[in-house]
């Protein structure tokens, strides 16, 4: 589907692909990893209070490990008169990440609202973006799987004729162990 945004090509199609194949990798790594593996950095993880700097702080750091081709920074200003949360810039192209927070369940339809804001910051550059949305929702049954929390998204603001491309990635909060989705048993007493 990004094969429709005329921007996707050439070296700004290799750096999006780049960026595209990292979020994959860190919204694997963010389900599968544990508190042992994660630390303190994931700790917002299973905090039903976590907020989107929290995924901005994880993700930025990610980025910065994994993707030392751009010049990465947080809260930059003077992008659509706003502030993008992670700015990578390429020289003659930026890729912005827009964070979000969204308490309960997080499908399309509820990701959507959250669009406008991500496609501002492709007014003057290139018109792909990614939007990440950390998902808060009391859990009583297994995250979305991976296949689910990563998808492609297109849409044109009123009153124009230009097509803004995101790539949207839920990255489930609050989560719990799968040993705490499943009902506890008395264990037998040895009596003897």
């Amino acid at each position: 589907a990004l094969t429709q945004c005329l921007d996707y090509e050439n070296e700004v199609r290799a750096d999006f692909d780049e960026m595209m194949l990292q979020i994959i990798l860190f919204c694997q790594s963010r389900q599968d990893a544990g508190v042992k593996e994660l630390g303190d950095r994931g700790n917002y993880l299973r905090d039903p209070d976590a907020t989107e700097f929290d995924l901005q702080n994880d993700l930025w750091q990610w980025l910065a490990g994994n993707f030392p081709s751009c010049d990465l920074k947080t809260e930059v200003e003077g992008v659509a008169t706003g502030r993008a949360d992670i700015y990578a810039g390429f020289g003659t192209h930026r890729l912005i990440n827009e964070m979000k927070r969204h308490h309960g369940h997080l499908d399309k339809d509820a990701a959507r609202k959250y669009c406008n804001q991500a496609g501002a910051y492709q007014n003057t550059n290139v018109k792909l973006g990614f939007l990440g949305i950390l998902e808060i929702v009391e859990r009583s049954d297994p995250p979305a799987s991976l296949e689910e929390c990563v998808w492609y998204e297109s849409f044109v603001p009123h009153g124009s004729q230009v097509t803004r491309h995101l790539v949207i990635f839920r990255v489930p909060g609050n989560l719990r162990s799968p040993s705490s989705l499943s009902p506890k048993t008395n264990q037998p007493t040895n009596k003897g």
